[in-house]
């Protein structure tokens, strides 16, 4: 099919229902496409200062990302702690952490590790930060924990606006209700907590922030006071983004969200494993139905690049250099997709100044940011738990092209040729088995551990001295080597300890190499090419920790099989007619990740393979005589015209635009 130069294209803009630019809140106009930037928590935890800050806003400009959209720089947890960290995760909870506060109970942020706060001696706040980084073409945000600075219990701090009324009349109690960080108090849900969230964010705005994240909000939900930050946010005439955190956020609550948030956390916080990305795929479907501009749920940030550093303090925690994200490249595409398709916000996670080509490009494909910005009617098309293959498509609105996201996941354990398999082990019967496996010519090993059918409790599952033997006779122990991926219901892959971190025991026995492992779980390891391998060798039993720990009669029953596989792609058949396609009709297929243009004709059937834990991802150009809309004349532009943000356009030239809620493009 040729390609057409159009003039103008247009499109409905694609809501729950037909909706006109005037019924759209205000709020939502100032997020029509979903937020995307950077986010200091995946690398720096709570330690970050206005030096990683900056260095990353810098990325964001010398790489030219702007331009597709990489707009957001946004310091997250704790900034107003001169010493937020114990290291990692930790926060810093022994009463040392030094809080920083004006004469109205409102957190400032720390001069030493955000040294433009001071001015003249006075902390003016992020003003000359935001300052700078508007300077650049980005835009500024924070993160703050929902609720009133427990500081203010017993102090002479005043509620601003109303100086002399008592701290008790702000907050319902002296207790965090926060489990897991103890910063904050609820607020009441009055004329004087709605007075303290209005003093806040009228303070964010003469900082010039641009987006809020509001933790501990919305997991429990609290309804009154994400009511109360909307007006507060409204109340400042500034556009500020509002993001509820953490997650997951409960589907009974859609209705308040979208009423109130631009962006909402369908997920607890998502790290660099396998698993976490997986879990993604039933949340993203679940929340598909209620996307709509300025309305999303959020897959939580991406864990890409250098992440989990720590920057020293003194006396409190050392620096930690962090690593590399866990993520094999197929796994990274497989997020990137996923998130890009579901219209999730986009929030890169990882020091930006020490990305390699592949993570940049990722960040970089202008096809990709079409279809996360403007794709419309975003949907699950089928998920084959038996074969691993989950589809997503979306279509472009300019075009009536569609997008089509091919996911291999993990088969179910039904699938696959199993190479040996232990029976059951329990504490009541074999309690252990010295399992061997055939893997000649195999390009994978499966590892799976099955629960048995009884849930996860106590079942802790340990491989003794596993190894690879070649035909020479030669060993070479799995604990040297990186797993592909590992996925379970509980814990996390451990190397020469239990899941517990504890030591291997099997039967009574101790033992020093080995893998500590959870059932339900799956672990894989790609072979190297033209290896010799003949032999996979394991003692596999339950860790011996469940006798004395496992206080029931059930639980602690497992059975290892293990699976090989001669091919890691997956080959796949996707029929095409499930997205409209007449059985005969030539369908070009074009390769976004790769920009592989004219890829191949597909007919009735699209054919191709999916690596493991990866993803193709294709733009179908439709052949369909309505596709779009070919005005025979450019329209006037007369009457109300808006960017992509909702800013009234007096004269639209080049670019998309929205005109009585249909989106248009002039080219």
């Amino acid at each position: 099919m040729k390609r057409l130069t159009l003039t103008l294209l247009v499109a409905f803009l694609s809501l729950c229902t037909a909706m006109a630019q005037d019924d759209i809140a205000t709020f939502r106009t100032w997020a029509m496409t979903p937020p995307m930037g950077w986010n200091s928590w995946d690398c720096y935890y709570s330690s970050v200062t206005e030096r990683e800050v900056l260095q990353n806003a810098q990325y964001l400009v010398d790489h030219d990302l702007v331009k597709h959209g990489w707009e957001y720089v946004v310091v997250d947890i704790r900034w107003y702690c001169n010493h937020p960290s114990l290291g990692g995760g930790n926060y810093n909870q022994r009463g040392t952490q030094d809080y920083v506060l004006d004469a109205y109970g409102r957190y400032l942020p720390s001069p030493s590790r955000f040294p433009s706060a001071m001015v003249n001696g006075e902390n003016q706040g992020f003003k000359a930060l935001a300052d700078k980084i508007h300077s650049m073409g980005l835009k500024f945000g924070i993160h703050i924990m929902r609720g009133v600075p427990k500081s203010v219990v017993g102090s002479s701090y005043q509620l601003k606006g109303s100086e002399g009324t008592a701290w008790n009349q702000v907050y319902s109690g002296t207790s965090s209700a926060c489990t897991w960080l103890k910063d904050n108090l609820t607020v009441r849900n009055n004329e004087y907590g709605q007075l303290y969230y209005n003093s806040i964010f009228d303070l964010y705005a003469e900082w010039g922030v641009d987006f809020v994240k509001v933790d501990d909000l919305s997991r429990p939900f609290y309804t009154n006071e994400i009511r109360m930050i909307r007006k507060a946010i409204d109340q400042t005439g500034r556009p500020i983004v509002l993001s509820l955190s953490p997650g997951k956020t409960q589907y009974s609550y859609a209705q308040q969200c979208l009423e109130n948030a631009n962006m909402w956390r369908m997920m607890d916080d998502l790290w660099d494993s396998w698993s976490a990305v997986d879990a993604v795929f039933a949340e993203a479907h679940a929340w598909s139905k209620y996307a709509q501009p300025g309305n999303y749920a959020d897959c939580d940030m991406l864990p890409l690049g250098q992440i989990a550093m720590t920057i020293a303090d003194q006396g409190y925690t050392a620096a930690d250099y962090g690593r590399w994200t866990n993520l094999t490249q197929n796994e990274q595409l497989t997020m990137m997709t996923l998130w890009g398709i579901c219209h999730s916000p986009l929030f890169f996670g990882g020091e930006m100044t020490k990305n390699d080509a592949f993570t940049l490009s990722l960040l970089t494909n202008e096809e990709y940011h079409r279809m996360h910005k403007y794709g419309e009617d975003a949907h699950q098309v089928l998920n084959d738990t038996k074969t691993g293959q989950t589809v997503w498509t979306s279509t472009d609105p300019t075009s009536g092209d569609r997008y089509l996201a091919i996911f291999q996941r993990d088969p179910s354990v039904e699938s696959g040729e199993i190479a040996a398999r232990s029976g059951l082990i329990s504490r009541r019967g074999t309690k252990s088995y010295q399992l061997e496996a055939d893997i000649t010519g195999a390009e994978q090993l499966k590892i799976v551990v099955s629960d048995w059918n009884d849930g996860f409790s106590y079942d802790r599952a340990d491989l003794i001295n596993p190894v690879l033997i070649d035909a020479e006779g030669n060993e070479t122990s799995l604990t040297t080597l990186t797993a592909a991926s590992y996925s379970s219901d509980w814990g996390t892959l451990h190397i020469n300890k239990n899941v517990e971190n504890g030591t291997l025991r099997v039967d009574g026995q101790t033992y020093s190499t080995g893998l500590g492992l959870n059932a339900q779980c799956t672990l894989i390891y790609d072979l190297p090419q033209g290896h010799n391998y003949t032999t996979f060798r394991a003692l596999c039993g339950y860790d011996s920790s469940c006798d004395s720990d496992n206080p029931s009669t059930s639980g602690t029953t497992m059975e290892f099989i293990v699976y090989t596989s001669s091919d890691k792609d997956a080959a796949c058949d996707f029929d095409l007619t499930l997205l409209g396609y007449a059985p005969d009709e030539e369908v070009e297929v074009y390769n976004v990740w790769t920009m592989e243009k004219n890829l191949m004709i597909a007919s009735g059937t699209l054919h191709t393979t999916v690596p493991h834990h990866g993803v193709k991802l294709f733009k179908l150009h439709s052949n369909a005589a309505n596709a779009i809309v070919v005005p025979q004349s450019k329209p006037s532009t007369a009457g109300s015209w808006y960017d992509l943000q909702g800013h009234p356009v007096q004269s639209p030239a080049k670019g998309l635009y929205i005109k009585d809620g249909k989106k248009i493009l002039i080219q």
